[in-house]
């Protein structure tokens, strides 16, 4: 059973999935001290190609359930193939919870999310939103935290990559449920 060693607002804790009693459960967090619990679903997607579809239209019911889930880590990435890409790399647009504030997250692990890095920061300035260079965990990225968050994420989605409003793209989550019956 893989144990990852997490670093979430400070704390250290662990993230794993168990068995218990025939059914797995995953750690969403256990710092040595408190321990969150959660019933694994069987359909629950672990590659790229099982993960739920959504579109733009769906950010901003994904992003009250972000704000209402109680995991740890919690986060949402949204991940597409641009229309102009030759390689077929996926673009990694994030949103996720740090010290109890929603942002906007554009991750600087994958080739492309690196290279559109500055047209990225440029197209968010125009829609009057500026990222934060951060760093967490060893990892780089540019965040946002601001009332227009669910905006420019759909007009990254729909301007910058030129998605329709009912295009598809990939979701991946932690922390909460989705799609949840509360939509």
């Amino acid at each position: 059973m893989p144990i990852e060693r997490v670093n979430v607002d400070g704390r250290m804790g662990s993230m794993a999935t168990i068995p218990v009693f025939g059914d797995m459960y995953e750690i969403l967090w256990d710092d040595g001290g408190s321990t969150i619990f959660r019933k694994k679903k069987e359909d629950q997607p672990t590659a790229p190609d099982q993960y739920p579809l959504i579109t733009s239209l769906d950010l901003p019911a994904v992003i009250k359930q972000l704000k209402e889930g109680m995991g740890i880590p919690r986060y949402a990435v949204l991940m597409f193939v641009p229309k102009d890409s030759r390689d077929g790399e996926y673009v990694n647009l994030q949103y996720s919870v740090i010290n109890g504030a929603v942002g906007l997250e554009w991750v600087l692990l994958g080739g492309r999310n690196k290279s559109d890095k500055k047209a990225i920061t440029a197209f968010a300035s125009r829609h009057g939103c500026e990222f934060i260079a951060t760093k967490l965990n060893g990892v780089k990225f540019l965040r946002y935290e601001g009332p227009d968050l669910v905006s420019l994420g759909m007009a990254i989605v729909n301007e910058f990559y030129l998605f329709g409003r009912e295009e598809k793209v990939k979701l991946l989550v932690a922390g909460f449920c989705w799609p949840s019956d509360a939509i």
